[in-house]
């Protein structure tokens, strides 16, 4: 890997655009991370997509004010790999990658409960509404 960015920096990056939520389909129940930059200043998201895997797509907001954006998604064990080496340097969102990082630890059967994903899932959305008006 010839640009490997920095632990610090990416903390701030996701400290500022990034967001941990829950996807929850018919068949899974899986942390994820999303970071979202404006297209033109989106060479970010294929250094972190080099450095961590994960999957990065294409938003067109349908706004004519508005540039399309790119977002990087990264998910599960991939997920877990990023917050061992962020944890320490992140700030506004610490809490919410420490509950990403329990709800990782537990053992399956206990993910796979339905009254535990309600819980986590409760818990994240009270973290991400924290800050707003």
């Amino acid at each position: 890997m010839k640009n490997q960015i920095s632990p610090q920096y990416i903390a701030g990056l996701i400290d500022g655009e990034g967001c941990f939520d829950f996807n929850l389909t018919k068949k899974y129940f899986k942390s994820r991370l999303r970071v979202s930059v404006v297209e033109r200043d989106s060479h970010i998201l294929d250094l972190l997509h080099e450095q961590y895997g994960g999957t990065i797509q294409r938003i067109d907001t349908g706004k004519t004010n508005h540039s399309p954006q790119r977002m990087w998604y990264l998910e599960r064990k991939r997920l877990d790999s990023l917050l061992e080496d962020i944890l320490p340097y992140l700030i506004i969102k610490k809490k919410h990658a420490q509950l990403i990082k329990e709800f990782s630890k537990l053992p399956l059967e206990e993910r796979y409960s339905k009254e535990i994903k309600i819980l986590f899932k409760q818990k994240l959305s009270k973290l991400n509404k924290r800050g707003r008006l």
